[in-house]
């Protein structure tokens, strides 16, 4: 158990700006245990956001604007970290000319006119979604899709070796089957929960947003990188956040 805690204290300090204290002594595979619980903190970032648009609409926000706020503040939870790594892995795939120039790309902190394009349709497309439901379901489903999404990342990582050799991704342990199967067990559990009319369907989305990430990743730089597992996720959620949109 305590193991466990520490795992999750680590996984939260990965994924959010939440100032929780350091960890000290941590043990070389702590960060690949972490992955197991993304999906469990994914859910509640979502719920959080969907808690803050649900109370705006309750002070009589229209529902756009809510929807806005609310993913700001979701952005700041959580630093824009899967949001920058859509927008570099963009710029990266659309501005490369081959392998060496897209890796380069992708390590460049600066955003350019694909990464830019995608982080204005990728928000503007969550916003609208959002803005289309009603308090108690937008809790509900954005902790669905935000951490149900959170798990296509240790399977990205299982699919694909590291595009680097020198790059954080390379020097984390193998995923196996200790990660993959809590991880998937999480967003199992929270697409049955939560949206169970829609089970099949969101689990093909979820599968197809994965297979269409890897063979994009594999052909464009031969596997994948920390921005493209942040790229990975955001197509998942928007795909299974669309799902869910489409009425029953």
């Amino acid at each position: 158990m305590v193991k466990l805690a520490r795992d999750l204290h680590l996984a939260v300090i990965f994924l959010t700006r939440i100032p929780l204290p350091p960890l000290a002594n941590l043990d070389p595979g702590a960060m690949t245990r972490a992955l197991r619980l993304f999906p469990l903190v994914g859910a509640a970032i979502g719920a959080g956001i969907g808690l803050l648009y649900w109370g705006l609409s309750h002070l009589g926000v229209p529902a756009t604007p809510a929807a806005w706020i609310a993913i700001a503040g979701g952005l700041a939870i959580t630093g824009v970290l899967h949001e920058d790594g859509l927008a570099d892995t963009s710029d990266g795939f659309g501005g490369g000319r081959d392998r060496e120039a897209k890796l380069a790309i992708l390590r460049d902190s600066r955003i350019g006119a694909y990464g830019a394009a995608a982080l204005v349709v990728a928000l503007g497309l969550k916003a609208a979604l959002l803005a289309g439901f009603d308090g108690r379901s937008a809790v509900a489903f954005l902790a669905l899709s935000e951490g149900a999404s959170r798990a296509a990342m240790p399977w990205m990582m299982r699919l694909l070796p590291p595009a680097r050799r020198d790059g954080v991704a390379a020097s984390l342990d193998p995923i196996g089957l200790a990660i993959l199967i809590p991880a998937s067990a999480t967003a199992a559990v929270l697409i049955l929960w939560l949206a169970p009319w829609k089970a099949w369907l969101l689990v093909t989305v979820f599968i197809v947003a994965i297979g269409f990430m890897c063979a994009l990743a594999k052909r464009q730089i031969g596997g994948f990188t920390g921005d493209i597992l942040g790229a990975t996720q955001q197509l998942a959620m928007l795909a299974m956040l669309t799902v869910l949109a489409i009425p029953a």
